[in-house]
């Protein structure tokens, strides 16, 4: 069980009575358009409670509720790749409208990308953000990551074409930053 404190929030493990709220804050199209296609919208209570019961745990992954002051306030997630990729984490957060601007954002996936550094074999962490979502590409940035590259026009989401900027951290790069 994963369980990490923030300065004013937890990570912690997804629990079948947070499935309420879940739907609740999840169900915001603002959310829903900077998330890969796996995550719904409208988001339902069904679809909330599927997550809930099933959010990928594993040994090379995880999925996390970002809670602030005993209420859900989004989630946050990992997986580390096999295959040609081994050695690669990609993984990425999402909070509820309510909570942005905060810094909770940078603080968690900070956390997270620490976490998986400390915890795993790998040499990179990546995560990709989509061009309209400024304000998460800013996350990247202060926590380390750097801008590899854009995909162009390489996602479509509620029929809205647009770019996909792909930010990177190396091990190497990480250990720096945290000896600064």
């Amino acid at each position: 069980m994963v369980t990490l404190k923030g300065s004013n929030f937890i990570l912690r493990e997804w629990e079948e009575s947070d499935a309420e709220e879940l739907a609740r804050i999840g169900n915001n199209k603002k959310i829903a358009q900077n998330m890969v296609d796996t995550f719904p919208f409208p988001y339902t209570i069904d679809s909330a409670e599927y997550w809930v019961c099933n959010a990928g745990r594993g040994e090379n992954k995880a999925n996390l509720a970002i809670e602030v002051d005993g209420k859900l306030a989004g989630g946050i997630g990992f997986s580390i790749k096999d295959g040609l990729h081994e050695g690669v984490a990609n993984g990425g957060y999402w909070l509820g409208e309510e909570f942005w601007g905060n810094g909770i954002g940078t603080e968690a996936w900070a956390l997270i990308r620490d976490y998986i550094f400390e915890n795993y074999d790998v040499h990179r962490v990546e995560a990709s953000v989509f061009s309209w979502n400024p304000a998460s590409a800013r996350v990247q940035e202060k926590c380390g990551f750097k801008l590899e590259g854009t995909l162009r026009q390489n996602s479509k989401r509620f029929e809205k074409i647009g770019d996909e900027l792909q930010f990177s951290i190396l091990r190497d790069e990480w250990k720096k930053l945290k000896n600064d």
